[in-house]
């Protein structure tokens, strides 16, 4: 009778360990212009809880480098809270045609937070 609890009890260890915690916001990202072109870009942060409502009041920072150019120093915004889940970042400096990845960072005052790399391509140059 005792190897029973402790199976049990192993069992729901291995469950445990199984079960990711749902992310604490959904952050979608849009550029205007659409493609983006070399220049200032007009970025559009969309941030939702894990049940799809609007998050406002949460701190968003955007930052961004070309993929070509890895050592060099990211370009880094913190975005406008517009309301309803909406941040933006009205001119945001993509000086370089090609591959960029934009990282967005959202966080609240609860201490939850998340990252997300968004890739992109920006048109333009020569």
């Amino acid at each position: 009778m005792t190897r029973r609890p402790a199976l049990l009890w192993a069992g729901a260890l291995i469950v445990s360990g199984c079960l990711a915690p749902p992310p604490a916001f959904e952050v979608t990202l849009r550029l205007s212009p659409t493609p983006p072109l070399i220049g200032p870009t007009r970025l559009l942060v969309d941030v939702a809880n894990s049940g799809g409502s609007p998050v406002s009041g949460a701190s968003v920072s955007v930052s961004a480098v070309p993929d070509d150019l890895p050592g060099r120093t990211a370009i880094v915004s913190i975005a406008v809270d517009e309301g309803a889940g909406r941040y933006v970042v009205p001119g945001f400096d993509l000086d370089l045609g090609g591959p960029w990845t934009v990282t967005v960072t959202v966080s609240d005052s609860t201490g939850a937070s998340i990252t997300r790399a968004f890739p992109t391509h920006v048109y333009g140059g020569s």
